[in-house]
């Protein structure tokens, strides 16, 4: 049974941690970051009161999709009837569970380019868009016409405590749901834990490539999920 460490914001760690323990992984969790609500301006309150005057409704991670569930349920009984609800991958579209309709995903790949070139052809020329994500994130969806961004929570650095650091090796995994996160489980733990350096750090995109150190070994997955863990490793075994 591989073993692994899950690099998530806290509200989603447990549901990964399930995940992939469903998935028959031996796995703990690595929250690096935290979400704090943010308080929302006049002007934003006021696009969640509107909702009904978008077509379009992007979320951009399972953090977005839960926090915008919290919001709407407060103002909004029932969904309101024309709008599209989208997400950036399967993943972001399992952790809605509001009462909206089930949230399209991109018809290939996974991502903010891989939806926007799904939901591009589709927009017309007076579509309002509302792009739900956090105080950092989804600037890529300002390339589409008559985009509105709803920055609903911040992400808040932390160092939460390493789980028996003595018992990992290098046969072990550490998956970081992003970029930033990755960047911040180097901050707390690249000096002081022997092994962070020599497991196989699992990562999303090609910039996290330069944050580590010259040899570590890495998997590039498309989702931080267990399905695509699982093939990173069969593809890996099957070159050995």
């Amino acid at each position: 049974m591989s073993r692994l460490l899950v690099n998530r914001v806290d509200r989603q760690v447990n549901a990964a941690i399930s995940a992939f323990q469903a998935a028959g992984f031996q796995a703990f969790g690595l929250p690096c970051e935290r979400i704090e609500p943010q308080v929302l301006l006049p002007a934003q309150a006021q696009w969640i009161a509107d909702l009904d005057q978008f077509a379009h409704v992007v979320l951009t991670s399972p953090t977005a999709a839960d926090c915008f569930d919290e919001r709407v349920a407060n103002r909004w009984v029932q969904w309101p009837l024309g709008v599209r609800l989208w997400a950036v991958g399967p993943g972001t579209a399992a952790a809605y569970r509001g009462d909206g309709p089930c949230p399209e995903c991109p018809e290939h790949g996974v991502g903010a380019a891989a939806l926007m070139a799904t939901l591009s052809p589709v927009q017309q020329p007076s579509d309002r868009i509302l792009v739900v994500t956090g105080d950092t994130g989804g600037e890529a969806f300002d390339a589409l016409p008559n985009v509105s961004r709803l920055a609903l929570f911040s992400r808040v650095p932390q160092c939460p405590i390493w789980p028996s650091p003595e018992t990992w090796t290098d046969n072990d995994l550490l998956v970081h749901g992003s970029e930033r996160l990755l960047m911040q489980a180097i901050r707390c733990f690249g000096e002081v834990i022997p092994a962070f350096w020599q497991m196989t750090h699992v990562i999303t995109n090609t910039r996290a490539i330069s944050h580590l150190h010259a040899g570590t070994r890495y998997y590039l997955v498309e989702a931080p999920a267990p399905e695509a863990v699982q093939r990173a490793l069969a593809e890996d075994a099957a070159h050995v």
